[in-house]
């Protein structure tokens, strides 16, 4: 199932509104075929792993395929993955969960037992955390949220208020590009449009062979935003204004296929996706800088907060989830418990 999640991971970001999904096929212990469903309206998972085992020469009837979410047993943009694997006579079937999606769950795991295949329902840990977006998207009505916060060790988001600045080294920018990868729209305050001036763009090496680009975002209350920003006159990626509440965007964003929307900034929007209960994941950059006296704290506070003090301001409690350094920063992984 790992080696499933590895090829699921190289879908993200491609594949929305549906799941990013990865399948192995598994013959005497060894992986002999693997594929993923790599763009919306493509082959599925199972279907790119048993042409790959074609490609490769490896026998199918008898073997194993693993796969991250439930085959699907009914006819959408592609035909039934279920009726794909039955045709190749596989024995066994592993799935990590099954798929919250209506019009799948336990449809297909039914079908395959019917027909004789051995299947096994793990509800693997991890691939309920990789499908967290799809299960939000689905159960709740509305599209998950990642918050980015970049904080210094006294807590502050920028130097001096006004001023663009970075907080945390380019090893953490790095790794923002690939979490933008990963979504379907990033979001930003109308005081950070204006004053940063972003493109909130996908940079090389994680943009090469995208086949989509995140939407770019600015929330603003009023609904009017500088037409002369950067955002709105490269052309890169779909920019949209919008003045909703953080309850009724999250749902408006759903409608239009938005699975995953990652909040950047600034204070004052990470304070209202808190406080409305919105935020599923924090993603905290802690930088070993001290901005001290003149800095903007990450609620917008002038006075010297402790580094975690937006964890304690959201009105949630928090478990750290993962932590990993990059350069001389250090990314903590929150999620609500």
């Amino acid at each position: 199932m790992a080696a499933a999640l590895r090829e699921a991971a190289k879908g993200l970001g491609d594949t929305s509104p549906n799941p990013a999904v990865g399948a192995v096929i598994v013959r005497k212990g060894r992986v002999v075929a693997r594929g993923h469903h790599r763009r919306f309206g493509g082959p599925h998972a199972e279907v790119e792993a048993l042409r790959d085992a074609e490609r490769r020469g490896a026998p199918l009837r008898g073997a194993t395929m693993a796969v991250t979410l439930e085959p699907c047993d009914h006819f959408g943009k592609t035909p039934p993955c279920t009726r794909a694997i039955l045709q190749a006579g596989l024995r066994r079937v592993l799935v990590g969960t099954l798929d919250p999606h209506a019009i799948v769950s336990g449809r297909g795991v039914r079908r395959l037992r019917r027909a004789g295949v051995r299947v096994q329902v793990l509800d693997d840990p991890r691939v309920h955390s990789f499908y967290a977006p799809y299960r939000t998207f689905h159960q709740a009505g509305r599209c998950y949220v990642t918050l980015k916060l970049a904080v210094s060790t006294d807590g502050k988001i920028t130097h001096r208020r006004g001023r663009p600045s970075w907080i945390t080294g380019p090893e953490s920018r790095a790794e923002v590009q690939r979490i933008r990868s990963r979504v379907d729209a990033i979001l930003v305050g109308r005081r950070t449009a204006e004053i940063d001036n972003p493109r909130l763009t996908i940079r090389s090496p994680f943009a090469t062979g995208r086949r989509r680009t995140a939407a770019r975002i600015v929330l603003s209350g009023r609904g009017q935003v500088r037409r002369d920003l950067r955002i709105f006159r490269d052309g890169h990626a779909p920019a949209w204004v919008m003045s909703d509440s953080p309850d009724r965007l999250v749902r408006r964003l759903a409608q239009r296929g938005i699975v995953h929307l990652l909040v950047e900034g600034g204070a004052q929007t990470a304070r209202s996706f808190l406080k409305a209960g919105l935020v599923d994941e924090i993603l905290l950059f802690a930088s070993p800088k001290v901005i001290g006296h003149g800095g903007l704290g990450a609620f917008g506070e002038r006075h010297i907060d402790p580094p975690l003090s937006p964890l304690v301001k959201g009105g949630k409690n928090w478990r750290l989830t993962g932590e990993k350094k990059f350069g001389k920063d250090i990314l903590l992984r929150f999620s609500p418990m």
